[in-house]
């Protein structure tokens, strides 16, 4: 550790980032990080955003949060989904009782709502994981901020 403090004694702004990602690489990463120190043959360090995101407060608590919605949208789903066959039967029991262009446009109708629901599910979908890649983000320019100060 000592050897290392002394080349990046020298070099000063990069010298201070790599001092701090190191300590983080110690902090997060645990004692086979010394183990890696050792080869160090230049100032650059390469973090594992993945497993720092992982691992930190901010991290784990926007994960349960994208776990928890995801579970709520499960539940909504198969809640719409029993609707749809209750009303699919209704519609099958109705069936040999109505004229055929009757049935037809019921029919029609009935695709129509199944079509917009998966499109309106599909953008929930959609809008949790922007949601999730936006905190992703976030934190990563937040950690740059802290650790380019």
């Amino acid at each position: 550790m000592a050897q290392i403090q002394k080349r990046l004694a020298g070099l000063g702004f990069l010298a201070t980032w790599a001092r701090n990602a190191l300590v983080c690489a110690l902090l997060v990463g645990g004692t086979p990080a010394l183990a890696q120190t050792a080869a160090l043959a230049s100032p650059v360090l390469t973090l594992d955003q993945d497993r720092l995101y992982e691992e930190t407060l901010y991290g784990k608590a926007l994960e349960a949060r994208v776990i928890a919605a995801n579970q709520a949208l499960a539940a909504e789903n198969r809640t719409i989904e029993q609707g749809l066959a209750a009303e699919e039967a209704d519609l099958t029991q109705k069936r040999p009782t109505m004229a055929a262009s009757a049935f037809q446009a019921l029919a029609d109708a009935f695709d129509a709502k199944v079509e917009q629901v998966r499109k309106d599910q599909a953008a929930k979908i959609e809008a949790m994981k922007l949601q999730r890649e936006e905190g992703r983000k976030a934190f990563f320019q937040a950690s740059i901020r802290y650790w380019l100060r």
